[in-house]
């Protein structure tokens, strides 16, 4: 519910953006963009292919297409100018207000920043189908914006993008290496250090003898999320920061994939909690800020601060 409603105070942001992006364009507005929303259903249908062990403590915060506009294209050129536009919002861009005057949006107060941009016209998704996704993250919040060629989508929105969910769950990809490989590294037990493409993202780093994550590394997932520090095996174990897509932050312990130790979760709106982790959750000696900028000290137990009473 709550990603529901964060997403629904960013909905008619995320309509007035991408109108002005097809404008941009040269397209007409009413005729080219469709709006959508995910059903809770397949949300948590995706959410458990995906991301079970958020699931499993109720977390959505990957879910970053449940709020979305698809555009239509008429052209290859439309689709590169709107590419082009949309990486002039990347988060590396320091001033946006070039950019926003690109869009007719210079009094707009809202902060657009464009997570991800993924060409499936290179890299085609499952069963063929050819698009543009791109995250967009306005005020903390990520939806999703699908740019599509007109001819491709008339062509396959009947079966073609229904047959690329079908395939999705006959996928088993294994990992693919670039043939950037480096020497071997000695963070890896003998292993090697490269640019490896996971079925959940790209990683760049040190790798053991069987091409698995081991040693220091960064995860760029295609959610939008991001992870750098210690790997074991494949799995996070150590020191790391976990970067998401919508702003969220923590740096601290892992242990098994999961936060677990020390560390500092700060959230998109500076709020904090700082101390012990256990299994993913705050669990332990710690200290929250809030919104309003308290300070509350004591225990946690599985994400909820407790009253510790003496017999």
């Amino acid at each position: 519910r709550l990603n529901y409603l964060n997403g629904l105070r960013t909905a008619g942001h995320l309509y007035v953006f991408a109108a002005h992006l097809v404008g941009a364009s040269g397209l007409d507005p009413k005729q080219s963009i469709h709006f959508g929303v995910k059903k809770p259903l397949r949300m948590r249908s995706k959410a458990a292919q995906c991301f079970p062990a958020e699931l499993a403590l109720n977390d959505y915060r990957h879910s970053v297409d449940v709020y979305r506009v698809s555009i239509v294209a008429s052209s290859p050129q439309q689709i590169l100018k709107m590419v082009e536009i949309l990486q002039g919002f990347g988060r590396d861009t320091l001033d946006r207000k070039e950019h926003m005057k690109t869009l007719g949006l210079a009094h707009y107060h809202e902060n657009f920043v464009v997570e991800r941009v993924k060409n499936r016209f290179v890299q085609p998704a499952l069963g063929g189908y050819m698009d543009i996704v791109a995250n967009v993250r306005i005020n903390g919040y990520v939806s999703e914006v699908q740019i599509h060629l007109r001819n491709l989508f008339e062509l396959q929105k009947d079966t073609g993008i229904e047959m690329a969910k079908w395939f999705k769950h006959y996928s088993h990809a294994p990992p693919q290496r670039t043939n950037n490989s480096a020497p071997p590294s000695p963070h890896g037990d003998g292993g090697r250090s490269g640019t490896t493409k996971f079925a959940s993202g790209t990683y760049k780093g040190d790798l053991d003898e069987i091409g698995e994550r081991h040693g220091m590394g960064t995860l760029f997932y295609n959610t939008g999320d991001r992870f750098e520090g210690q790997w074991v095996h494949g799995v996070k174990q150590g020191s790391g920061s976990y970067y998401y897509a919508t702003g969220d932050v923590y740096k601290g312990d892992f242990h098994h994939d999961r936060m677990h130790g020390q560390g500092k979760f700060t959230m998109q709106s500076h709020e904090f909690y700082e101390g012990e982790f256990s299994d993913g959750r705050r669990h332990g000696q710690g200290q929250r800020r809030t919104r309003d900028g308290k300070t509350v000290e004591g225990t946690w137990w599985r994400n909820k601060r407790i009253e510790v009473v003496s017999m």
